[in-house]
């Protein structure tokens, strides 16, 4: 594998100068990759859906942010290369949180991320966070450790997670913290969020990703659903790093985010979370 630490930051940021002279992502910021996926696969299939949402556009920045899951290795072995398909990929180490690979001759990055669930059973993304990030902890604590650890807090939604005592307690977070991040997944076939009960908060700033499930062949998922997040190009420096410009990109408040792709329709939703909980035997 070869290792790259990084280009002449200067060049990526003039780069990745829009139409509207800022820096512009296309992510899916929720990835995991489970011990029965084809890791190869998922990162290809990764690279061609955003490849598609680029559309040829120049100075777009594309890629993923992989949660791990507690006591899981996924990114120690995409960093080393320890899977199958791998040389193909030419993956490179950007810098301690960033991995950058290659589909097609177009260049995706890959960011270290981690998936926690608190002590009160809801699962929060750490984006970029510089350390780990211990699971049962209470959602102020986890929230305090991740920002102590310069990560990014975003609550994903998940089919259960934010109804009941603990849909009470996402509501306080968000009324505490009305610019927090929250995730949407293709799962939320609905599409609405105020079928939530979340229209007293106006505007949610939303990312969007794929959440890959621990079923054989939902590496088919990733990319489906993702964000486009923009923010200004003057307010990056020649000593950032790559993981730096999307740590200040999503930090940003003048940052702008649309959603790319689409949910899932019911019935193949349903029968995703039908398998994952064992109910359906795997095709």
């Amino acid at each position: 594998m070869r290792k790259r630490y990084g280009r002449d930051m200067e060049e990526l940021v003039a780069e990745t100068r829009s139409q509207q002279d800022g820096v512009v992502w296309i992510l899916d910021t929720h990835l995991h990759i489970h011990p029965m996926h084809d890791t190869a696969l998922l990162l290809k299939n990764l690279g061609h859906r955003l490849k598609e949402m680029k559309r040829g556009r120049e100075g777009v920045l594309i890629g993923g942010v992989l949660a791990e899951m507690p006591g899981g290795s996924a990114w120690d072995i995409v960093k080393n290369g320890d899977f199958s398909g791998a040389q193909e990929l030419q993956i490179e180490v950007v810098d301690e949180t960033a991995l950058r690979y290659t589909v097609d001759s177009e260049e995706i990055y890959l960011f270290s991320g981690a998936q926690i669930v608190t002590s009160e059973r809801i699962e929060v993304l750490a984006i970029l966070a510089e350390r780990p990030i211990q699971s049962g902890l209470s959602l102020q604590q986890t929230n305090a450790a991740i920002e102590q650890a310069r990560g990014i807090v975003v609550l994903p939604w998940s089919p259960g997670k934010w109804l009941g005592r603990r849909g009470t307690l996402v509501r306080q977070y968000l009324t505490e913290r009305p610019n927090s991040w929250v995730g949407d997944i293709p799962m939320r076939w609905w599409g609405n969020w105020t079928t939530l009960r979340l229209r007293s908060f106006g505007p949610l700033r939303v990312l969007s990703g794929s959440d890959p499930l621990p079923i054989p062949g939902d590496e088919e998922i990733v990319g489906v659903l993702s964000s486009e997040v923009a923010s200004r190009s003057s307010i990056y420096d020649s000593a950032s790093t790559a993981s730096e410009m999307l740590r200040i990109t999503l930090r940003d408040p003048a940052s702008t985010v649309v959603q790319r792709g689409e949910h899932q329709r019911c019935f193949a939703a349903v029968e995703r979370w039908c398998r994952v909980m064992g109910l359906l035997k795997y095709s």
